[in-house]
């Protein structure tokens, strides 16, 4: 069954008839319904004057995934920072890649910030969630749940991309966006290289998130996943093995009291940064 049909009129352009076949799409289907993995992909990690980068919002699992186009209805926040301090990015409802940022050769870090949106997962999907993300002090709040009724859930997504330019030195890779969970670097990613520490520190609305499992993927190798705990003070460290593209993610879950609708919330934050110069192919 269609949920509707499109027919463009024959004389519209096709990239025009694409963009509004997208558009109509993005109006009735909404994001998609289980929170995934989601990041932000440039299509390149440095910085060169004058030269746009193309933004790609990205869901699934070990790089890869489907690509959403931009929805103003989507987010409460997407932006990006540079020198010249915080702006939004700007595109058209339906574009996909999401968004062409021009550039003017400094260091920037973008982020997005999502809409909460409501799921539902039977047990054993549930079950199998929170064993890999590492959310089993959830356990409790689910047992006192019938067994066999869906678990309702909403969640937000916290996604940061880091461009490093190849002229000058910044600290913009730790920007705080404000949003409820981030992952703050202590030194630029962009500038590791294999065999070097990455240290990062992860918050919670703005306070240090402690006992969280921070999970690290380099797109060369995506099956290799490493797992470290937040200590006390939001702490985490992990080995870069190769060079290229990394995704670092941690879940937060709580249970909300008092809603009709979902009985936990979740805060999903991902950081992608490019170690040793290579770029989203290489």
């Amino acid at each position: 069954m269609k949920l509707f049909e499109f027919h463009p009129h024959p004389n519209l352009p096709a990239s025009r008839a694409r963009r509004l076949l997208l558009t109509a799409f993005l109006l009735f289907a909404g994001p998609a319904c289980e929170a995934h993995d989601f990041w932000i992909e440039p299509d390149s990690f440095t910085v060169v004057s004058g030269q746009p980068v193309v933004l790609s919002l990205r869901e699934g699992v070990d790089f890869e995934g489907v690509s959403l186009g931009y929805n103003p209805g989507w987010f409460r926040d997407f932006s990006y920072v540079d020198r010249r301090g915080r702006r939004p990015v700007r595109s058209l409802t339906g574009d996909d890649p999401a968004a062409m940022l021009e550039i003017a050769g400094d260091s920037t870090i973008i982020g997005y910030y999502s809409n909460r949106n409501l799921t539902e997962l039977d047990r054993e999907t549930f079950s199998r969630y929170i064993e890999e993300e590492g959310l089993e002090y959830i356990q409790d709040t689910i047992a006192e749940l019938p067994d066999d009724a869906p678990i309702p859930e909403f969640f937000v997504r916290c996604a940061k991309a880091s461009l490093t330019s190849s002229t000058q030195d910044s600290e913009l890779y730790r920007y705080a966006f404000g949003y409820p969970l981030e992952i703050i670097p202590a030194v630029d990613p962009g500038k590791l290289k294999p065999g070097e520490r990455l240290r990062v520190q992860v918050f919670f609305r703005n306070a240090p998130a402690a006992g969280l499992l921070l999970q690290a993927q380099a797109k060369s190798n995506p099956e290799n996943i490493l797992k470290i705990r937040t200590d006390q003070e939001g702490f985490a460290e992990i080995i870069i093995a190769d060079a290229g593209v990394w995704l670092l993610k941690v879940v937060k879950i709580q249970s909300i009291i008092g809603s009709p609708q979902a009985t936990l919330q979740s805060f999903w934050a991902s950081y992608v940064f490019n170690a040793g110069g290579h770029n989203l192919d290489d």
